[in-house]
């Protein structure tokens, strides 16, 4: 399968859809290890897609994503949510509005670092999401609500 299939902006749309379930999770993750959450996202598809991607991709992605959001996104975040209690709802959303804006901007700079990479069939002991956490010293086991959606991520695959 070649990137230029997988590795679109439509990708998103459907990354999107594990967010619901691993929200709480994902923030705790994102604010208290530094996981990027369109990383952690696009690790539940390729491992639903089976399709693995090699560690150190992992932790280029990881490197380039991080400097990019460390010059732009997390400063807004953190004014946005000092903000908060000083401004008026419409104030907040419109701030809120911004910051997601800014999250698909980080979506369109993931891919245009994966845009000449060709993920490899995934293995029977390959996760991406496993390899992701591993590289940020974290361990799979300890987030439930993440292994849960990477295992319906499994049964969606067998069943296809």
């Amino acid at each position: 399968m070649s990137s230029q299939s997988i590795f679109t902006p439509s990708l998103w749309q459907t990354c999107e859809q594990y967010y619901p379930a691993i929200e709480v999770t994902a923030q705790q993750l994102q604010d208290q290890h530094g996981v990027i959450i369109n990383l952690l996202l696009l690790a539940l598809e390729l491992d639903h897609q089976q399709l693995h991607l090699p560690s150190q991709r992992w932790q280029q992605l990881h490197e380039f994503i991080d400097q990019w959001q460390q010059r732009i996104l997390v400063p807004y975040r953190q004014l946005r949510r000092l903000a908060k209690t000083h401004i008026d709802n419409d104030d907040y959303q419109q701030m809120l509005q911004l910051e997601l804006q800014l999250e698909r901007k980080s979506q369109l700079v993931i891919l245009q670092q994966l845009r000449h990479v060709t993920p490899e069939p995934q293995m029977a002991d390959q996760s991406n999401l496993q390899d992701y956490l591993t590289l940020l010293q974290l361990d799979l086991r300890d987030f439930p609500e993440l292994i849960q959606q990477d295992n319906c991520c499994d049964k969606l695959a067998m069943s296809l």
